[in-house]
């Protein structure tokens, strides 16, 4: 730019003002300081810069949390698995069928080729299936060969966990589990079969319930509602789907015998309603409180009861709100023992 000007120089000194054009006189006009180097510009963080960059390390700080907590639900997810899908896949003496058809989280499963469950009678110990049969019909008429195989497994249970009560277990849903007992309802709520720290817990009884399955008017029992439909996830079927709650019994194995229920009602509620009430004042309490958990159901059945009659509860939450609860009732219709 040198070649323009000399101080205030004028391009053409000769020519008058008049001839000389806007772009000209402009240049004439220049200085050096109007063409100088542009002033550094001011670096330092502005208050929205600060925002900004406070929300692009929540936002990534959030991302990274999730992501935590997805690899770590999967973790849990499997390690529940294979502790339980074991436990039941031994107490049904089943092999489970890889190419199986899964139908909403639920694997079909076949029996296995040779059972291993035998009774707990010392004179059974030796026998084989076709042998067991001949031993029943000859000197054992008295006892259901069904229920001694049952009991023979929870024997197996109890000797690797001895707060078991049972096995719970309900066709077309994931519910097939040991069901276990503490000295209160926290301990499960964490903690797996083998007792160790696990997110999905156990499936656990009312502590205020007896051991003894028959002395109950109300067997409470509680469990998780996992997302990929385990533990006692499978309540949340009988309330989507009314054929289920409509056909599907619940079994209770017991130590004292194999109970069946049949669902009658099943509907959403809070841990503040007293549906888990486990002692009445009198017969016509219990009936009382049978009536109306009947009357909470989303579908209805005509079904009555009596002072004889024993309740099973199934408890679980929702996962929409802290408080609130599913909760399925069924009455007891049969023992095998």
């Amino acid at each position: 730019m040198g070649f323009l000007f000399s101080g205030k120089r004028k391009i053409n000194e000769s020519a008058s003002d008049e001839n000389i054009s806007v772009f000209d006189r402009s240049l004439n006009e220049l200085t050096p300081d109007d063409i100088a180097p542009p002033k550094p510009v001011d670096k330092r963080l502005t208050a929205y810069g600060i925002i900004r960059l406070l929300l692009i390390f929540i936002c990534l700080s959030v991302f990274v949390y999730c992501a935590y907590l997805f690899v770590y639900n999967m973790l849990e997810y499997k390690k529940a698995d294979d502790i339980y899908l074991t436990l039941s896949d031994e107490f049904f003496d089943v092999e489970r069928n890889e190419d199986a058809v899964i139908n909403d989280g639920v694997t079909k499963m076949k029996p296995a080729s040779s059972s291993v469950a035998i009774p707990i009678f010392a004179e059974a110990m030796k026998l084989d299936n076709s042998e067991l049969s001949k031993f029943y019909s000859e000197g054992a008429s008295d006892y259901n060969m069904e229920f001694e195989r049952m009991k023979s497994k929870l024997e197996d249970l109890r000797s690797q966990n001895s707060d078991i009560v049972g096995f719970i277990y309900a066709e077309g849903t994931k519910i097939s589990y040991p069901v276990t007992r503490y000295t209160d309802n926290e301990y499960y709520l964490d903690h797996s079969f083998d007792k160790k720290t696990l997110k999905s817990g156990t499936i656990f009884m009312d502590y205020r319930n007896l051991t003894d399955i028959g002395e109950n008017k109300n067997i409470v029992i509680y469990g998780h509602n996992m997302t990929n439909g385990s533990m006692l996830g499978g309540v949340t079927k009988f309330y989507k789907s009314e054929d289920l709650f409509e056909s599907t019994p619940i079994i209770l194995y017991a130590f004292d015998g194999i109970y069946t229920f049949e669902v009658f009602s099943i509907y959403r509620t809070t841990a503040d309603y007293q549906y888990f009430r486990t002692a009445f004042d009198s017969d016509s309490d219990f009936i009382s409180f049978a009536n109306e958990m009947k009357n909470n159901s989303v579908y209805q059945k005509d079904i009555e009861f009596t002072d004889d009659d024993i309740i099973l509860t199934l408890s679980t939450c929702t996962n929409t709100t802290q408080i609130g609860r599913y909760a399925l009732h069924a009455k007891l219709t049969r023992i095998d023992n």
